[in-house]
């Protein structure tokens, strides 16, 4: 069986003193249902309150503990960054592919209030599995809950209009997929500047190379289109720039060390990380009890 699918929302219980382990693959978003607990296997015990939303991004183990009193009951789901082309700006991508470098680090306890939490407790009391409606509400909580991003729009409101800024602004507007069908001189003409001054002026800004970004881009793109059921090598080659298939097999084990098929295998093959026990229909509360310690800024 394969990994546990990513936006799906998964209702799961823990008896009195029983732990989970979270998954360690991507995002994970853990709104407390019912009952109270602690995060175990961050720098020291966090109490999740009823309401409260955990969350992790899997660089390190850890283990939700309910309470020995009553138990607890939760909502959770997975969101991996990777898998998703053509939806990201390059900022949010790096800011949620990075997020052991955060300020503060995670995980976060986010109290009941929060925008994130809300989201999340409004998309469990109204669950219809593998719907549209249901990923988008949890990208929702994915995006009220993710870092502050730069505002790229700061520079041109105070009247800036150099080529750098012209060019901050497309890439914090700008999706990956739609940035990486731009050639380098259709992004200069854009920015009303020379090839080899974008390509300046790219590094400069983001820190990397705008070849070098193309082929991250590239990489996350096969990944994503691999990951569909049904994917056919001849159409990921393609829609990565390949019109054969050879020569995207080549480019794939140079770039993961295994060819495409071996990879989807070996994803197909990863245990399916789930709660410990399907739970019904709970029903949906929250408490005004602020958590004394919100380490979210």
């Amino acid at each position: 069986m394969g990994p546990a699918s990513q936006l799906l929302l998964n209702h799961s219980k823990l008896l009195p003193g029983e732990e989970w382990g979270i998954p360690e693959d991507g995002w994970v978003f853990v709104w407390v249902e019912t009952g109270e607990g602690y995060l175990l296997g961050a720098t020291h015990p966090l109490p999740c309150n009823r309401g409260s939303l955990v969350v992790t991004s899997g660089f390190r183990a850890l283990r939700l503990r309910a309470s020995q009193i009553g138990g607890a009951s939760f909502a959770w789901f997975r969101f991996l960054p990777s898998s998703l082309f053509g939806i990201l700006t390059l900022p949010e991508r790096r800011c949620l592919e990075n997020s052991a470098t955060g300020m503060p680090p995670l995980p976060w306890v986010l109290p009941p209030e929060h925008e994130a939490a809300l989201l999340l407790q409004a998309a469990a009391g109204t669950v219809r599995r593998n719907s549209l409606s249901e990923r988008s509400r949890l990208l929702g909580v994915v995006a009220a809950a993710s870092l502050p991003l730069p505002n790229a729009l700061g520079n041109a409101a105070r009247g800036r209009q150099d080529a750098g800024d012209r060019l901050e602004e497309i890439v914090n507007r700008m999706t990956d997929g739609e940035l990486h069908s731009l050639t380098a001189e259709q992004l200069a003409e854009i920015c009303r500047c020379e090839k080899r001054r974008i390509l300046l002026l790219f590094r400069e800004r983001f820190g990397e190379s705008l070849p070098g970004q193309r082929e991250a881009w590239r990489r996350i793109r096969a990944c994503s289109l691999l990951s569909q059921p049904g994917a056919s090598i001849a159409s990921v080659a393609k829609a990565c720039g390949y019109e054969d298939s050879d020569a995207f097999r080549a480019w794939f084990r140079r770039q993961f060390g295994k060819a495409p098929a071996q990879w989807v295998r070996d994803r197909e093959r990863q245990p399916v990380t789930d709660g410990p026990t399907p739970g019904d229909d709970l029903e949906m509360t929250s408490s005004h009890e602020r958590h004394p310690r919100d380490n979210r800024p």
